[in-house]
């Protein structure tokens, strides 16, 4: 599977074909140091954001999801105050970041993952489990950013 990457000088059009594109690569992000202002487990034991991060990568790699996302444990998502936090993310798509979840809502995830691999724009119907649980919808960038501009 080819991973396509576009820069700040690609022009809209190319920029909604790879949109449109679901062959693109998409990325699940995960914070791994969540929850990081609460207990941490005892040394040698995992906190909840890295067995999560394990749930998901166990539950996509049986299935055909491993093909299509790059699932990262990250050290932080800035979603502190309401952790575990996981945003999917594309290029021309909007991202969705979902907070306070647990390494049993894995299954959740991936099912979203999937709905938002198939969806065009990101925006894609959730599970129930994490309907409460969507904690921001971020707009893609269309065109080209100010701060990229020549």
């Amino acid at each position: 599977m080819a991973h396509v990457e576009m820069n700040a000088h690609d022009d809209n059009e190319r920029g909604r074909a790879a949109a449109a594109d679901t062959s693109q690569r998409h990325s699940l992000r995960i914070c791994r140091t969540c929850p990081r202002y609460e207990r941490l487990p005892p040394p040698g034991q995992k906190t909840d954001g890295l067995l999560l991060v394990d749930g998901v990568r166990a539950l996509a790699g049986a299935s055909s999801l491993a093909a299509h996302f790059t699932i990262l444990g990250v050290h932080c998502l800035g979603g502190c105050p309401a952790p575990c936090n996981a945003v999917l993310a594309a290029n021309g798509k909007a991202s969705l970041r979902f907070h306070r979840l647990s390494p049993a809502d894995a299954p959740s995830i991936v099912e979203v993952a999937a709905l938002y691999y198939r969806a065009s724009s990101g925006e894609c119907s959730l599970p129930p489990a994490l309907r409460a649980r969507l904690a921001a919808v971020i707009r893609p960038l269309t065109g080209t950013p100010p701060w990229a501009a020549e």
